[in-house]
C-alpha cells in the first residue's frame, strides 16, 4: 500500500495506564509533516512543535505512524524536546493498549540536560510485534520541574520497506525529490503511474487517497502553475460555456467492444477475460497515445457493468473491475484528452417501461453514485455520459422511435442521473454530463418528446449518434457509394435548430461509416460529415470496435497490436476538415 503523507497528527479519545503511572487522556495535537533529513538523518521525521504538560495534568502528544510500510520493522525512535528544566526529566511513550503487548510497548528515557535535548530508543527487540499501520505513538512528559517543555520532532528509523524514505522533501508536490517543484515533477509523477518507473517521492500524493492516480497529475500541475488553492472550492471546474467546451473536444474515438464486451447477463468474467471478451487485446497506454498523435482531443470508454455487480439492493460494483475502468480512464487524462465514461449495453435490466421504473432508477441510482464518488476529484476533462442508447431492446419500434411511454421513461432516467451525479459532490456538483435521447436518436418523435433534465449546474450536453446516411455508412448491404450529402445537411439542421439554436450543447457520442472495401469513398464522406459538424461546432466521437475484415459492422480504424492506422486516409480526411 502507498504510504500516506504524514500531514496529521490523530488526537484519540479515551485512556490508558502506563505500569504503575498515573491515568492519560489524550490532547489535541497540533499537524506535523514529514521533513528533510533532518534530526540526525532518522528515516521519517514528524515536525511537531506541540507543548504538553507534566503527567500530573494528564497530557500526551499522540502521533500516527501509519504510513510507514507494513513491510518495515521500526528499529528506533527519537524525541527531539526544547525547555527541560535541570533537574531530572523523563520523556516516554507508548502504543495504545489493545494492540496487546507486554508494557504497551512503553519506554523511557531519562536525562538532565538544562535545555533541548533528544531521547532515543531502541526497540527493535518487540517492534517486529507491533502492527504500526494501525495504531500510533503516544509521548508522555513527567518528573520535570517545569510545567511544560515543547516536542519539536519526532524521528522513526525503519529496517526494510524503506524505499528512499530518507529522500523525502518538504516541498509539497515533489515527485522526483529535487527538493523543487517543476515541470520534471509532473512527468516523473506521470512515469510513475504509468510504470514507466518504479519510483516517486511521495510528496507528490496530493489527494490524499492513499494512491497515486491522474487526480494527483491534475492537481501537480496546477501547483507547477502557481494556480492551485485547496480553500477555493471546485478549481477543477473551468468558468467554459458548453459551446466552449465543445469546440475544445474537437474530434473523438471510441474504444468500443472493449470494456463494454460481456457475456450474457448474470455471467461473470475477470476483468481481462471481460475487456478481451469480444476480441480486442487488453487496452494500453500505448493505443491511447496512438490516438492522440493521430489528432484526436476525446475518448470514449464504453462500460459495462451488468456483469460485474452484485445483488439487489446496493448493486455493488467490483473492486476490480471499477479499478481497471479507473486505470484506463487515466490513460487518457495522462494525455490532456478528453474523456467520457458511460454505462453500457445494460439493456437487459435497463428497461424503459412504467412497469420497470421504479426498480430501474433504484439501480441507475446505485450505480452511478459508486461510479461518481470513484471519479468525484478529477477536473472537467472527464465526462459522464449518464446511458448509451436506452431503448426498447426487440421491440417494432426498437430503432424507430420507440413509445411515448419509453420517451418519457427516458427523460425520467436522464433526471435520476443527474440527482444522483450532482449529490455526490466535488467536482461532480458541477461536471458536464451527457443525457441521451430515446436510442440517441434524432427522429422527430424522439425529439419532439424529449426534456433536457433540471440541473442547477446547468451542465447538460445531449448525447446523440448518428450513422448518417444510414444506406452508406451503417447498412452492411446498403450501398458502397457517398451520394446522399443532403442527410447529413438535414442531420445537422436539425441539431441546430432543436439544440443549438437553444443554447443546448450536443455531442455526436458515436458516428462512422462501415468498411465496403470502399476507402475513398469513405474519405469523402467522413471529410463532409466532420465538415458540416465543424461548421456548427458539434464534436463527433468515431466508433472503433476493432473490426476490420469478415461479417458484420466493420468500424476498425486503429490496430490495437501495431497502434497504427488501418486507414490513415479516412483520419486525414477527418483532421482535414475541422474548422
Amino acid at each position: 500500500m502507498l504510504k500516506q503523507k504524514l500531514k496529521k497528527l490523530i488526537a484519540l479519545s479515551g485512556a490508558f495506564v502506563i505500569g504503575a503511572m498515573s491515568l492519560f487522556t489524550s490532547m489535541p495535537a497540533a499537524a506535523g509533516e514529514v521533513v528533510g533529513t533532518d534530526i540526525n538523518n532518522c528515516d521519517y521525521v514528524y515536525t511537531v512543535n506541540q507543548s504538553i504538560q507534566t503527567s500530573s495534568n494528564g497530557d500526551e502528544y499522540i502521533l500516527s505512524i501509519s504510513d510507514i510500510p507494513a513491510s518495515a520493522s521500526i528499529e528506533e525512535i527519537l524525541v527531539q524536546v526544547s525547555g527541560g528544566s535541570q533537574t531530572q526529566v523523563a520523556i516516554g511513550f507508548s502504543v495504545d493498549e489493545s494492540v496487546g503487548l507486554e508494557d504497551n510497548w512503553y519506554k523511557d528515557s531519562v536525562t538532565s540536560y538544562t535545555s533541548s535535548f533528544t531521547a532515543s530508543y531502541n526497540v527493535s527487540d518487540i517492534s517486529a510485534n507491533y502492527d504500526h499501520t494501525s495504531s500510533a505513538l503516544y509521548v508522555q512528559y513527567w518528573w520535570g520541574t517545569n510545567s511544560t517543555i515543547t516536542i519539536e520532532k519526532v524521528g522513526v528509523n525503519v529496517e526494510g520497506g524503506n524505499s528512499g524514505v530518507s529522500d523525502f522533501t518538504s516541498v509539497k508536490g515533489d515527485a522526483n525529490a529535487d527538493g523543487a517543484l517543476n515541470c520534471a515533477d509532473i512527468y516523473q509523477l506521470n512515469s510513475y503511474i504509468l510504470r514507466k518507473t518504479d519510483a516517486c517521492n511521495e510528496a507528490a500524493e496530493l489527494n490524499s487517497d492513499d494512491k497515486f492516480s491522474c487526480v494527483d497529475t491534475l492537481i501537480l500541475k496546477r501547483l507547477v502553475l502557481g494556480i492551485y488553492n485547496p480553500s477555493s472550492g471546485n478549481e477543477d471546474i473551468r468558468d467554459i460555456t458548453g459551446f466552449e467546451l465543445m469546440a475544445d473536444m474537437k474530434i473523438g474515438w471510441n474504444l468500443g467492444n472493449t470494456l463494454d464486451a460481456h457475456a450474457d447477463y448474470g455471467v461473470t468474467l475477470g476483468v481481462s477475460q471481460a475487456e478481451t471478451y469480444w476480441g480486442n487485446p487488453v487496452t494500453t497506454k500505448a493505443m491511447i497515445d496512438a490516438i492522440k498523435n493521430a489528432g484526436f482531443n476525446t475518448v470514449r470508454i464504453p462500460t459495462t457493468y451488468m456483469n460485474h455487480t452484485g445483488s439487489a439492493p446496493n448493486y455493488t460494483i467490483d473492486e476490480a473491475w471499477l479499478n481497471r475502468v479507473q486505470e484506463v480512464v487515466d490513460y487518457v487524462i495522462a494525455n490532456d484528452m478528453y474523456c467520457i465514461i458511460n454505462i453500457h449495453h445494460e439493456n437487459d435490466w435497463l428497461k424503459p417501461k412504467y412497469a420497470n421504473q421504479s426498480e430501474c432508477e433504484a439501480r441507475l441510482e446505485k450505480l452511478w453514485t459508486q461510479i461518481a464518488n470513484r471519479f468525484k476529484e478529477y477536473d472537467d476533462h472527464l465526462i459522464f455520459e449518464v446511458m448509451n442508447e436506452p431503448r426498447l431492446v426487440g421491440d417494432p419500434t426498437e430503432w424507430n422511435g420507440g413509445t411515448s411511454e419509453a420517451r418519457q421513461v427516458i427523460n425520467s432516467y436522464n433526471q435520476v442521473c443527474v440527482d444522483t451525479i450532482r449529490a455526490t459532490g466535488g467536482n461532480n456538483a458541477e461536471r458536464w454530463l451527457m443525457v441521451p435521447t430515446y436510442a440517441a436518436s434524432t427522429v422527430s418523435s424522439v425529439l419532439n418528446e424529449f426534456v433536457l433534465p433540471s440541473d442547477p449546474a446547468d451542465k447538460i450536453m445531449v448525447s446523440i449518434h448518428a450513422y448518417t446516411p444510414y444506406d452508406f455508412a451503417l447498412n452492411t448491404t446498403g450501398t458502397s457509394s457517398f451520394t446522399d450529402y443532403y442527410s447529413i445537411d438535414s442531420l445537422f439542421q436539425t441539431l441546430n435548430s432543436k439544440f443549438i439554436s437553444q443554447g443546448v450543447p450536443v455531442v455526436i457520442g458515436e458516428f462512422g461509416a462501415v468498411n465496403k472495401n470502399n476507402d475513398s469513398q469513405r474519405e469523402t464522406w467522413a471529410a463532409y460529415y466532420i465538415s458540416k459538424a465543424s461548421s456548427y461546432g458539434i464534436p463527433c466521437v468515431w466508433w472503433d470496435n476493432g473490426l476490420v475484415s469478415g461479417e458484420g459492422e466493420l468500424f476498425g480504424l486503429l490496430n490495437r497490436s501495431t497502434c497504427q492506422m488501418y486507414y490513415s486516409g479516412i483520419v486525414n480526411a477527418m483532421m482535414g476538415a475541422l474548422n
